[in-house]
C-alpha cells in the first residue's frame, strides 16, 4: 500500500471509498483516521470484544480479501496458524491432513514411517533411509573437496 506524507484519507492514492489493499490482498478499512483490517474487525464484531493483537485469522481459502464469516478462523497463536497452513498442503499434496514431508526426498508419508527430529525449536521430519542416502553423499562430497 502506497502512503505519501500529507497524503490521508481521501486525498491518499491508495483510498477506495473508505477502504484499501495491502500488498497481499489483505483489507483495510480507514476508521477515526486509523486503519483496520478488515477481516480482525469482523472477528471482533462476531466475538463482541476487541482482539488480542497476538491471535492470527487464517483465510481457508488464502484470499486475504474473501472476508466471509465462513472463510475466517481466529487462531490462538501463530504456530497453530502455522500447524493449519502445514495440513492443508499435506492434504492438498497426497489427500492426507496428517502425513508429513520427508525433508530430503520431498514425499507425504504416514508419521508412521516418518522420523521427527527437534533441532534448535524447530522440527525436521524425514525418512531414515533417505537421510542415510543423503549423509553417505555428504560424506563423499566432504572427502572428495579435502575438506575432512
Amino acid at each position: 500500500m502506497t502512503k505519501r506524507k500529507g497524503m490521508k484519507g481521501k486525498d491518499n492514492p491508495s483510498w477506495k471509498r473508505g477502504w484499501a489493499y495491502s500488498s497481499d490482498g489483505a483489507i483495510f478499512i480507514h476508521e477515526n483516521g486509523t486503519q483496520v483490517l478488515e477481516h480482525r474487525k469482523i472477528v471482533a464484531e462476531i466475538l463482541k470484544r476487541p482482539l488480542n493483537s497476538k491471535n492470527p485469522i487464517h483465510h481457508l481459502d488464502k484470499n486475504q480479501a474473501n472476508n466471509s464469516n465462513s472463510n475466517l478462523v481466529l487462531c490462538e497463536n501463530d504456530a497453530y496458524h502455522q500447524l493449519l497452513h502445514m495440513r492443508k498442503r499435506a492434504y492438498d499434496a497426497c489427500g492426507h491432513a496428517n502425513w508429513l514431508r520427508c525433508k530430503y526426498c520431498k514425499k507425504y508419508d504416514s508419521p508412521k514411517n516418518i522420523k521427527i527430529q527437534l533441532c534448535a525449536g524447530r522440527e525436521r521430519t524425514y525418512h531414515k533411509p533417505c537421510r542415510n542416502k543423503y549423509m553417505r553423499e555428504w560424506k563423499k562430497r566432504r572427502v572428495f573437496e579435502g575438506l575432512s
